[in-house]
């Protein structure tokens, strides 16, 4: 698994699954979401030039693609699945592949519908790293072309954590990724 999931559901990289920091859970979040809620968020948006296609499965899970062109190799299709945990305002997600190449892999996001826009907010990764090594979180800091935290908490146990914790600083508020709905 790699970034272009959260490219996808966030567009965040629309260009590189593998290189963005990311922050993983060992649990997806179980959905409670109402029907009504999931089809306001089905249907097409536009992120920049590329089109992302939301649906939800009849489990209700929800399948993220866009397609996207390739000079010399033609299309390829990015299909991700999702389940989101709805709050007061906003939801917390957790995307994954489905052929499950990497299992215990959700990477986690935030996001909120604005009128006809679907506002993301990536994880603040280095808040993360910081809370595995104050050890309030189990987890590993992964390295490479970007930097990671994979937490060894369930999403269960992370929606705990964030009824409580003060500080405002789990997420990136500050460079939202924001897509429009395509009419």
């Amino acid at each position: 698994m790699n970034d272009k999931l959260l490219s996808i559901i966030l567009v965040l990289c629309t260009s590189a699954l593998i290189s963005c920091s990311t922050v993983t859970l060992s649990t997806p979040f179980k959905d409670n979401a109402t029907i009504e809620t999931k089809q306001s968020f089905e249907g097409k948006w536009l992120s920049g030039d590329e089109v992302i296609q939301i649906a939800f499965d009849e489990k209700g899970v929800g399948n993220i693609a866009s397609l996207d062109w390739k000079a010399g190799k033609g299309f390829k299709i990015e299909h991700h699945l999702f389940t989101f945990h709805q709050g007061d305002e906003v939801f917390y997600g957790t995307g994954y592949d489905p052929l499950g190449k990497i299992p215990n892999a959700y990477h986690l996001f935030k996001f909120k519908v604005v009128e006809e826009k679907l506002i993301v907010w990536s994880p603040n990764v280095d808040s993360f790293i910081k809370l595995i090594g104050d050890e309030v979180f189990e987890g590993e800091v992964v390295g490479g072309k970007g930097h990671a935290a994979k937490m060894k908490v369930t999403s269960t146990e992370f929606l705990k954590f964030i009824e409580t914790y003060e500080k405002n600083d789990l997420f990136d508020y500050e460079n939202p990724n924001v897509l429009t709905r395509i009419k």
